[in-house]
């Protein structure tokens, strides 16, 4: 479900992409009125597909407690005009955690400085003690992200079936 997700998401944004290719040839050129346009179209694709991605997501806590009844359409509809109400709510459960660790990797690591990085060697050391830390961090952060949208689901969709059968 989630890769069905992701692929109505962002296909409108990479057929562009690809076009923008074959038009260019793959060659980068200086800014060109048509190519600032092209970047425009794929800027405002790209946070569309944010847009449709958040609107749909309620569809993974249905398929993971076999509400296999819920449909893309049906989803649309329930979530319309709560687009931003999603973002800032996984914003809100997602960001803080990962600030968290972000401060948690400076404080423990601090900055590389030029000579550790050419000199010493020892960058390459901590860029991978701080992607372990990340990893760890993130398998924590992610049942957060899954509640939130547990309870979104539980919002949009039970919620109204509660209702319709209390009438």
């Amino acid at each position: 479900m989630g890769l069905a997700i992701c692929l109505i998401a962002a296909l409108p944004a990479v057929l562009l992409f690809l076009l923008g290719l074959l038009l260019t040839g793959g060659v980068a050129t200086l800014p060109t009125f048509k190519t600032v346009g092209f970047i425009a179209l794929f800027v405002i694709l790209y946070v569309a597909a944010i847009a449709v991605m958040l609107r749909l997501t309620a569809l993974l806590p249905a398929r993971a407690v076999g509400d296999l009844g819920l449909t893309f359409g049906e989803t649309w509809r329930r979530t319309r005009g709560n687009t931003w109400r999603l973002f800032w709510g996984l914003l809100i459960c997602i960001l803080p955690p990962l600030l968290v660790m972000q401060i948690a990797t400076l404080v423990l690591l601090g900055f590389p400085s030029p000579a550790e990085a050419f000199a010493g060697g020892t960058l390459p050391v901590r860029f991978a003690i701080i992607h372990a830390m990340s990893l760890d961090w993130y398998l924590l952060v992610t049942p957060i992200g899954i509640g939130f949208l547990s309870l979104s689901y539980l919002h949009f969709f039970e919620r109204a079936r509660i209702n319709v059968r209390d009438d």
